[in-house]
């Protein structure tokens, strides 16, 4: 099998480990990988076609590009076509794509096909984006999804044949000594990743942490927004907050993993709506790590899974009640965490899985 693999995003929420994870598992699987993205993959004897990133709004040169893109792949007979960001893509691709053999779109989010808490112009906006993968799914097109929110939505607008719900792949990090610096002060390091968006709910952490009686450094990893930043460190008196505020690589973040005593996922019912993977929770799982998440999360969670604390979403008082407990049996939790975590990512979200199962859903 020839895959491409287009993603015009790059540099940014990781998506540069995300392409390269699936190229590598793709070439394991002795299939050839084109990969159509703005930086080249660090991968010896990868094929690269290199695309820039733009503004949706730039419609007639995203389009310009991705029929280079369709060039690309007819010169090096590519008969799977998988585009990895189908959220944004999804306007921009000319009916060039359509004479490619296989066509494949992951889905990350799935809250612009539900009408909920839609105005009457994003309304109109799903409805014709229901319409086209309508179209899309007539025309044998795949649709890929990572939680069960997500099928859900799109079981509603397309056949269930047209979609593959696929576990989100991450790699698996063991044994990676913690940074000496955080461990020897002995104050709890609760890790944040991400911006500071208001379905991810870290106002919701900063305020339950005015109500927990505890030190502990609450360390934001990721670039925010200058504006709400200011707001959430004024709203915040007393509170540690050490913020990253900068696009770290995936082996800085790993880092800060392994420095976190606990990582903080109190995503909102929005998040959970919305039908996307939470990737901090999967890199938490992989890296070892205790969580602390909400219920909005729950779900994604293994079964069973004993090195988590889960509260209300929402819910400031249950949250620092979870804070609590979780830091009074940090020990345990970890301890738990550290074989349970990893081994779960080992057996259900690898890249070479993702793939294999990708590619066999389409032969």
């Amino acid at each position: 099998m020839r895959v491409c693999y287009f993603d015009d995003v790059g540099g940014s929420g990781h998506h540069d480990g995300y392409v390269s994870g699936l190229i590598e598992a793709t070439m394991r699987s002795g299939s050839f990988a084109l990969a159509a993205c703005p930086k080249r993959p660090e991968i010896p004897e990868v094929e690269w076609f290199r695309v820039s990133r733009r503004e949706k709004s730039q419609l007639v040169q995203n389009r310009r590009q991705m029929r280079a893109v369709v060039g690309a792949c007819r010169a090096q007979q590519v008969d799977t076509f998988v585009d990895l960001n189908f959220d944004r893509n999804v306007w921009l691709f000319p009916g060039a794509v359509e004479g490619l053999e296989r066509r494949i779109h992951v889905l990350h989010h799935a809250t612009q096909y539900a009408f909920s808490n839609r105005n009457a112009a994003g309304k109109i906006r799903t409805l014709f984006l229901r319409e086209y993968l309508q179209r899309l799914a007539s025309h044998g097109d795949l649709i890929v999804t990572h939680t069960r929110r997500a099928t859900e939505i799109l079981a509603e607008i397309i056949p269930t044949n047209a979609t593959l719900q696929l576990p989100y792949p991450v790699r698996v990090s063991r044994n990676v000594p913690a940074n000496e610096l955080d461990q020897s002060i002995g104050i709890p390091v609760l890790l944040f990743v991400g911006q500071a968006r208001e379905e991810k709910g870290l106002a919701d952490l900063l305020a339950a942490m005015q109500l927990l009686r505890r030190d502990a450094i609450v360390r934001v990893v990721g670039p925010q927004r200058p504006q709400v930043k200011r707001d959430l460190t004024r709203q915040s008196p007393g509170i540690s907050i050490d913020w990253i505020d900068t696009f770290v690589d995936d082996a800085e973040l790993s880092s800060y993993f392994h420095a976190a005593s606990l990582v903080i996922t109190p995503y909102r019912n929005s998040f959970a709506q919305d039908g996307g993977a939470s990737g901090v929770l999967l890199d938490a799982l992989a890296h070892g790590k205790p969580l602390l998440t909400s219920d909005a999360l729950a779900d994604q969670l293994p079964a069973g899974f004993s090195g988590a604390v889960i509260t209300r979403a929402e819910d400031q008082t249950s949250l620092a009640e979870g804070l609590e407990h979780s830091l009074q049996n940090l020990a345990r939790l970890t301890e738990k965490a550290a074989t349970e975590g990893p081994d779960f990512i080992a057996e259900h979200h690898t890249f070479d899985a993702y793939v294999a199962e990708l590619l066999d859903a389409t032969s």
